[in-house]
């Protein structure tokens, strides 16, 4: 497959998202900003925080040898024609400042979607598009060559995207791909576009300068929190 990987470093982490974008672990209680986990008169608690990570590399590949979208290092394109992928998306979260104590089956990223990323002269077919984060076989390099895209293995971490906030933004819950990360090396992930149909025809674009990725850390604090 011919293509072009377009790398660009996200702008800045931004703060911590909440409600639809961030789900609190299950059996949880919310307590202020914070989420106590088994409360209990008497004793210790746990405190989940959100915390924000970087995402320090992204971008997308061209499967054809001439990239629709010229270049454009601005946004992560996903699309695909008549079933085929056409761009397929990268990004790598930055782990060197994870705080101690986080555990990285809570590790979330969502994308802003960009409003009006066309597949030039194609009709698309598919209002909703599949988007599946898969696991980087190896570390997601600096620079690409033509025709030789980062390999990825979605048996070895998984996860489908989900549109939020209206569509205005997506998540991807990264549960099984951090243990991966984590067990082996932090290689990055791929965003595939995934065919529902054998016709499929649909382009996604997410910008890079609004990525977000979030962790739980689990921290002990006393009793009575306000």
């Amino acid at each position: 497959m011919r293509g072009r990987l377009g790398i660009t470093r996200a702008a800045a982490v931004g703060v911590v998202l909440v409600g639809a974008a961030f789900a609190t672990p299950a059996a949880a209680v919310q307590v202020g900003n914070a989420v106590a986990l088994h409360p209990g008169v008497g004793s210790a608690q746990h405190v989940a925080k959100a915390v924000p990570l970087r995402v320090d590399r992204a971008g997308y590949v061209a499967a054809t040898p001439l990239d629709p979208y010229r270049g454009d290092a601005q946004a992560i394109h996903v699309s695909m024609a008549a079933g085929q992928e056409l761009t397929r998306g990268y990004f790598h979260v930055s782990l060197h400042h994870l705080p101690a104590g986080a555990k990285l089956s809570t590790l979330r990223v969502t994308v802003p979607a960009v409003v009006g990323s066309p597949i030039a002269g194609a009709s698309l077919t598919v209002a909703q598009p599949i988007i599946e984060a898969c696991v980087l076989s190896k570390p997601l390099p600096a620079s690409t060559a033509a025709g030789s895209p980062p390999a990825y293995d979605c048996a070895k971490g998984s996860a489908v995207g989900k549109p939020i906030e209206g569509g205005a933004r997506w998540s991807f819950a990264l549960k099984s791909l951090a243990r991966y990360w984590a067990r082996h090396d932090n290689t990055g992930a791929a965003l595939v576009p995934i065919a529902s149909t054998p016709a499929a025809t649909w382009s996604a674009g997410f910008s890079i300068k609004g990525i977000r990725a979030t962790v739980i850390r689990s921290v002990s604090a006393p009793t009575g929190l306000p």
